[in-house]
């Protein structure tokens, strides 16, 4: 457990720095094998990265709370990403701009 080691590392040292290994993978995955759950190589490998993201978020919700999980949870993740940018066109939206193209329309 190195819960108390991680809680002197400030956040954003955390969430820049610290990485999710291969071993902890591995450890993870004799676990699992332990347990007699099911192993796939291909899911595995194409599921890696993805999995690596999650548990550095689960890792920081458990040293940091939930504030700490989101923004490393939705670093990867392309339509939230997206999503974000888009705020200032919902906002523009809900006074009655729309923008398609280099076209601005009032709508009434």
């Amino acid at each position: 457990d190195h819960k108390a080691e991680l809680q002197k590392m400030p956040y954003d040292k955390f969430k820049t720095s610290f990485v999710v290994s291969d071993n902890m993978l591995n450890e993870i995955n004799q676990e699992a094998k332990n347990l007699k759950i099911k192993y796939n190589d291909k899911e595995f490998k194409r599921s890696k990265n993805l999995l690596k993201n999650n548990l550095k978020a689960y890792i920081a919700r458990n040293v940091y709370g939930p504030e700490g999980m989101y923004p490393i949870f939705h670093e990867n993740d392309a339509e939230f990403r997206q999503a974000l940018k888009l705020f200032d066109q919902a906002n523009k939206l809900s006074k009655g701009y729309v923008q398609l193209g280099i076209n601005k329309f009032r709508v009434k």
